[in-house]
C-alpha cells in the first residue's frame, strides 16, 4: 500500500531546511521524498507507456481486421467464381472485376469504420458523459477530424486487404474444364 503526503513550508522556513525536514520525515516513514515536478514526470512516463500499449493493441486490431476482410473476400471470390465468369463473358474487363472486389472491400471498411466510431462514441459518452458531475462543465469534446480519419483509415486498410482477392477474382477463367 502506498501513500502520498504533501508538505507545505510555513513562513520563515528556508528552502534548505524544508527539504532536509521533508527528507528526514520521508526516511522515518520508510518513504521517498520527491518534488511535484518529479511526480508529474513519473506520471507522464507511466501514461506514455500506457498509451503505447493501447497503440500496439489498436495496430493489432487493424491487422486482424484486415486479415478478416482478406479472408471474407477471398472466400466470396471463390464462391462466386461462376458469377464472375458470367460477368467476364458479358464484357466485364479484368480491371472492372478488380475494381468491383476492391469496392466491396472499401464498403466493408466504411461500415467497419462507422461502426467503430459509433461504438467509441457510445463508450466515451457512457464513461465521460454519464459519470462526470453536471457542474464540471467540460463534457465530451468530439475530435471530428480524428473520427473522420478513423473511417478513412478503415476504408484504406480494407481496400488494401481487398487487393489480393481482387487479383484472385481477375484470374478466374471464363470457361472451366
Amino acid at each position: 500500500r502506498s501513500s502520498l503526503w504533501t508538505f507545505v513550508p510555513q513562513a520563515g522556513i528556508t528552502e534548505g531546511a524544508f527539504q532536509s525536514a521533508v527528507a528526514a520525515k520521508a526516511k522515518s516513514y520508510a518513504g521517498e521524498a520527491i518534488t511535484a515536478r518529479e511526480l508529474a514526470s513519473d506520471l507522464g512516463r507511466s501514461i506514455d507507456r500506457l498509451i503505447g500499449i493501447f497503440d500496439v493493441l489498436a495496430l493489432l486490431a487493424v491487422i486482424i481486421a484486415a486479415l478478416g476482410v482478406l479472408n471474407t473476400l477471398a472466400v466470396g471470390v471463390v464462391e462466386r467464381a461462376r458469377e464472375i465468369a458470367i460477368l467476364r463473358s458479358h464484357g466485364m474487363t479484368i480491371g472492372q472485376v478488380q475494381a468491383m472486389v476492391v469496392s466491396e472491400a472499401a464498403l466493408m471498411g466504411a461500415v467497419g469504420g462507422i461502426a467503430a466510431v459509433a461504438t467509441g462514441l457510445l463508450i466515451a459518452w457512457t464513461i465521460v458523459g454519464g459519470s462526470t458531475p453536471r457542474d464540471f462543465g467540460a463534457g465530451l469534446a468530439l475530435p471530428w477530424p480524428l473520427l473522420g480519419s478513423v473511417v478513412l483509415i478503415g476504408i484504406g486498410v480494407a481496400s488494401l486487404a481487398g487487393l489480393y482477392p481482387a487479383r484472385l477474382a481477375a484470374r478466374t477463367p471464363i470457361t472451366r474444364s
